[in-house]
């Protein structure tokens, strides 16, 4: 998910913002989508883990890719969707992690217990996707309508309170 520089923040407190900018790439599709918004941890002292969606400035953008991997107290990062790595960063080069990611109907708090599942799934498509890169793209299956509907039950959408 690449951003554009002239993203609005809103602080919510200590090192947490939400960072309202337009999505300009599907890579982290389908969890992170068009017309969503991501609260980030900006805490740079923070530790990171395997699954974690992190932040971190690519080409002078924003960007929020996935921890595919560690390798020494270096980070493997890679977009969900994405064919390629992003590359090896340091703790130090790295801005934040996402916490939740917010749409119009419903909040998805990556830090509950019940979508640890999730990131997991994602570590291991993103390592498979780079080894069999004919497998199918998360975004085309998350068009078929029956796949769509288990993806959301399985994250146990939140609607929104009014």
């Amino acid at each position: 998910m690449n951003t554009r520089s002239s993203s609005k923040r809103k602080s919510l407190g200590k090192n947490h913002f939400i960072i309202k900018a337009p999505v300009v790439s599907g890579s982290m599709m389908p969890l992170i989508k068009e017309k969503s918004q991501v609260l980030a941890n900006f805490n740079r002292q923070q530790s990171y883990q395997l699954g974690d969606i992190v932040i971190f400035l690519e080409r002078g953008k924003l960007a929020a890719h996935r921890i595919i991997n560690t390798k020494d107290s270096y980070f493997i990062l890679k977009g969900d969707n994405n064919s390629g790595i992003d590359g090896s960063f340091e703790a130090n080069q790295l801005f934040g992690k996402v916490e939740k990611i917010i749409y119009p109907e419903y909040t998805i708090n990556l830090n509950d217990r019940k979508n640890r599942f999730l990131k997991h799934f994602f570590v291991l498509y993103s390592r498979l996707n780079l080894k069999f890169s004919c497998l199918l793209k998360i975004r085309e299956l998350y068009r078929i309508p029956l796949l769509k509907f288990f993806y959301r039950q399985l994250l146990k959408e939140i609607p929104k309170k009014s």
